[in-house]
């Protein structure tokens, strides 16, 4: 047979799972929204930590139909060229032979702030920016 004071706990123990599977949902998404107000970037820092570690495990395979490709300066490409950053006019010849090679558009990830010191000639025409 079993005690009053055991069927007691066994309900208190019922209703504490119930309160907590009904709280515990609500607790996560105040707190996501909390962190989102106080840190907005937290959120694009996990994402892209996610998707790094993703890449990591799991890579997407290569596909040569895919019309982009990256170009890294690789420490090999520093002993050939020089210690980075090269000048415009290495650059100059660094486009030249991508658009030789049938690169419509060319993106250069780094700063260029100093005046342009080439000849007038090997200066590259920059294009306007795609519509967004």
């Amino acid at each position: 047979m079993v005690s009053h004071s055991t069927k007691q706990k066994r309900g208190g123990s019922r209703l504490t799972t119930r309160l907590l599977r009904q709280l515990l949902p609500a607790v996560v998404v105040v707190t996501a929204l909390l962190f989102d107000y106080f840190d907005p970037l937290l959120h694009s820092r996990i994402q892209h930590y996610a998707f790094d570690q993703l890449q990591q495990l799991s890579p997407a395979p290569y596909d040569a139909e895919l019309p982009l490709r990256v170009i890294a300066i690789d420490d090999e490409s520093l002993l050939h060229n020089g210690q980075w950053p090269w000048s415009r006019d290495r650059l100059s010849e660094l486009l030249d032979r991508l658009t030789a090679m049938g690169a419509a558009v060319v993106v250069l990830t780094c700063s260029l702030q100093n005046p342009i010191a080439a000849h007038p000639s090997r200066r590259h025409k920059i294009g306007p920016c795609p519509p967004s």
